[in-house]
């Protein structure tokens, strides 16, 4: 049986993706081959060498049959909450829980598969905005009322 050509981080309509946050949900689209497989997320490796153990940091890998046809599909791999990191996803075609080179496919092997960074919540940033504009014009008028004290002295 052919191994895959490509699998890659993604949304769940099969969109690439690369950077998620702690509370979304991670998919993985790979080609339909009807293998058996496992996949995992693992933490980001520079070089994969043949004979790495496949150390799953999600709640474990999946495995599963592929669908048989052409085309993708897309598997939800990883839920909330997500660990604040760099991953990579290798399907792991044998199933034998290391990496083997050749026949292993990993999303984006040259670099980081995706990313996990951490939330501004809107309301935090929002609030931050507003604390900074509340100095500025509390300085300025500090200024002012500094400016036009001098101005009266001065007349007198």
């Amino acid at each position: 049986m052919p191994s895959p050509a490509n699998i890659w981080s993604s949304d769940s309509f099969g969109n690439p993706k690369d950077e998620f946050m702690p509370g979304d949900t991670v998919y993985v689209t790979v080609p339909k081959t009807g293998q058996d497989v496992r996949l995992y997320v693992v933490v980001d490796k520079a070089v994969w060498n043949n004979g790495d153990p496949l150390i799953d940091v999600s709640d474990g890998y999946e495995s599963l049959k592929l669908e048989t046809g052409t085309g993708t599909q897309t598997i939800q791999i990883w839920a909330p909450p997500l660990m604040i990191g760099s991953y990579d996803i290798v399907m792991d075609v044998d199933c034998d829980g290391v990496f083997d080179s050749g026949k292993d496919q990993v999303d984006s092997m040259l670099i980081t598969g995706f990313f996990v960074v951490p939330e501004v919540p809107f309301g935090t940033l929002t609030i931050l905005i507003l604390m900074l504009i509340s100095m500025a014009i509390h300085r300025l008028y500090s200024e002012f009322k500094s400016s036009k004290k001098r101005l009266q002295l001065a007349e007198l």
